[in-house]
């Protein structure tokens, strides 16, 4: 069973670079931060405050989140109903980057990432796989990039719902250095960059010349 592990901050490339991996070696891709998304979405939608832990705990088992691959691609079902298109916004961000800390919350997530990762070959990519999720993976690697660069990606991402432009480069690097300090910091499964884990920057270097180097050490380590 091949999993590829691979961790780094909100705007890393993460989801890209999965993507083109999962594609060259035809294996799954599994993006965790839509996961967390959904239940930030859940939260929005019920109208329940994401700094009370005490109400989302109440509601986390009521959470109904499913994973679908249509044609490869992933989709997320939030109560049997596709909300994938739905997950990208500020909003949402902001809420499942509050609870997302709770212990809870991240037992429904870790759970369902190790099911897939017990039965397929997988890419996995988000804050705590190298660490908690998925810690004797083979392949483990940390995306990192500075955070101008970060939210110059998030304004010009094809999924940007908030319809950003570059007069607000300077908000969304703040709004980027705060949910850094806040992954980094939580008490739960913060964001490390673990010992085995090979450390790629990618201020410097495209998406597909990242994907080569990931590409390569697997191909390598399955000789």
């Amino acid at each position: 069973m091949i999993n590829i592990a691979i961790d780094g901050p909100s705007g890393s490339g993460k989801s890209t670079v999965s993507d083109i991996v999962a594609n060259k070696l035809n294996i799954l891709h599994l993006n965790t931060g839509a996961l967390y998304r959904a239940v930030g979405l859940y939260l929005i939608e019920h109208n329940i405050d994401p700094n009370n832990e005490r109400d989302v705990l109440s509601c986390i088992d009521q959470v109904r989140i499913e994973l679908k691959y249509i044609d490869g691609i992933q989709r997320v079902y939030l109560e049997g109903v596709d909300v994938t298109d739905r997950l990208y916004s500020l909003k949402v961000s902001d809420v499942c980057s509050i609870s997302s800390a709770y212990p809870k919350v991240r037992e429904l997530i870790t759970s369902i990432q190790r099911q897939v990762a017990e039965t397929v070959d997988v890419v996995m990519e988000g804050r705590d796989i190298t660490s908690v999720v998925l810690p004797n993976a083979k392949y483990k690697f940390y995306l990192d990039a500075s955070a101008r660069i970060r939210a110059i990606r998030r304004i010009n991402d094809t999924k940007n719902q908030d319809h950003l432009n570059m007069d607000d480069l300077a908000r969304v690097e703040a709004e980027i250095i705060e949910r850094d300090r806040r992954d980094q910091t939580r008490e739960t499964s913060p964001l490390i960059r673990t010992a085995d884990s090979i450390y790629i920057n990618s201020d410097n270097i495209t998406a597909q010349e990242v994907s080569n180097i990931i590409i390569n050490k697997v191909k390598e380590g399955e000789k």
